[in-house]
């Protein structure tokens, strides 16, 4: 998609995006973008991956918060998403969880807040984040993604689907610590199948 495109879309949605920031709405706008239009400062990081990784694409995310850049790539058998400030500052790391490896880590705390939303609930996407807790100086480093690595914040970030009261079905982002303990809550909107652009 253009740019001229993207920004006559962002406009359309920057006064629901104002106000989804007051009630804790999570908007974007996500577009694949090339090699060059990243940040020098994350392709720098992203190079430490070198050889390590496959079918790497690259994203510009624009939100109700911020602008960041996003670089997702297979690595470790896994799925995962390298997210950058707009100047290239790393923020986090996350790696894609399946349901059923998502269902046998769900621990009791964690069940009572998707039942607090709704039932019936359906998990639309899970993931395993990382991100320092000291962030004077983020910098990505691929060991920090290895079990028990001092000083890193380990999360979930979990997409679930709700039915309310009424019928309706309801998106919400939650981010949850390692023991299921919730931290943020966000509705999404659009539902996280729509929020994709090319």
């Amino acid at each position: 998609m253009r740019l001229p495109q993207l920004i006559k879309i962002f406009l359309l949605v920057l006064p629901l995006m104002a106000n989804a920031q007051e009630k804790q709405f999570k908007q974007e706008l996500e577009r694949r973008v090339r090699r060059h239009e990243f940040p020098s400062a994350a392709l720098e990081q992203l190079n430490q991956l070198s050889g390590q990784i496959s079918k790497v694409k690259f994203y510009k995310e624009i939100s109700n918060s911020a602008t960041t850049f996003e670089a997702k790539f297979n690595w470790k058998g896994s799925r995962w998403s390298l997210e950058f400030d707009s100047l290239g500052g790393f923020k986090d790391i996350e790696q894609t969880i399946y349901s059923r490896t998502f269902r046998k880590l769900n621990t009791k705390t964690m069940l009572e807040e998707f039942n607090r939303l709704g039932s019936p609930y359906r998990i639309l996407k899970a993931q395993r984040q990382f991100s320092w807790k000291d962030q004077a100086n983020p910098y990505f480093k691929p060991e920090m993604v290895n079990p028990g690595h001092k000083g890193v914040n380990v999360r979930y970030e979990v997409e679930i689907e709700v039915k309310t009261d009424e019928g309706r079905l309801v998106a919400y982002e939650l981010l949850l610590e390692e023991d299921g303990t919730l931290l943020r809550k966000r509705e999404i909107v659009p539902p996280s199948d729509k929020h994709l652009l090319y």
